[in-house]
């Protein structure tokens, strides 16, 4: 029997042992109504008992999985050298030759876009900058209507976004390339409050330490139940 196999077969038999007390279980935990000392311990009795079958599980799984786990590492420890070379041939490849190029290339690609772009827009400003002088010259509202369209025309070629991207193909691979807008902080205390995010971990230390009073903050106690 393989290692696999007999591991399904153990944790079975784990998980029907539950199976057979999860109903006597449910019904303890919704039958009992705390109202005396007496309720509350029966009812911490029945939590006790509760985590100690769910520590028995932990540590029954444990002992199935733990060798599992620890063949894995073994094998994954035998490959990691190969790959390791291999990602790095393809990160000295990828950044240091191929993305310097195609960067340049997408850099050239965007300001010939660009400057297509502005052709369009001056061309469509300009037909309706025409039509808005004829119908002023003419009184015309059909001309006026043509105007506001090829207006709005402009405005279309005016929001474009000069987004390129380069590949590059072989026969068994495609490398791309595309750019995005991204905001790095250079000086934290410069930031706009509407960007700043509460720090939740400091906070709470600053409760714990016998902070009672933060701006913009309600400080109250948390109660919690343990059973050990």
């Amino acid at each position: 029997m393989d290692l696999i196999t007999e591991a399904k077969e153990k944790a079975t038999i784990t998980v029907e042992k539950i199976e057979t007390e999860k109903i006597a279980m449910a019904n303890a935990v919704e039958g009992i109504e705390i109202k005396c000392d007496e309720d509350l311990n029966m009812a911490v009795d029945i939590l006790k008992k509760i985590k100690s079958r769910k520590k028995w599980l932990e540590e029954d799984r444990k002992k199935i999985v733990d060798p599992i786990n620890h063949s894995l590492k073994l094998i994954n420890s035998k490959y990691k050298p190969a790959k390791d070379f291999l990602d790095f041939l393809a990160k000295k490849l990828d950044q240091g030759k191929i993305a310097p190029y195609a960067v340049e290339k997408m850099r050239l690609e965007r300001i010939e876009r660009d400057k297509q772009i502005q052709a369009e827009f001056d061309q469509k400003a300009k037909e309706a900058e025409a039509l808005r002088q004829a119908s002023e010259d003419q009184s015309s509202e059909i001309i006026e209507e043509m105007a506001v369209v090829a207006e709005a025309e402009a405005l279309k070629v005016a929001d474009k976004v000069a987004e390129v991207s380069t590949q590059t193909r072989t026969a068994d691979t495609v490398n791309s390339i595309r750019s995005r807008w991204v905001c790095e902080v250079n000086n934290a205390d410069l930031v706009p409050r509407e960007f700043c995010q509460p720090n939740q971990v400091q906070l709470n230390q600053a409760v714990k330490n016998g902070v009672r009073e933060i701006a913009g903050c309600t400080i109250k106690e948390v109660y919690s139940s343990t059973t050990r």
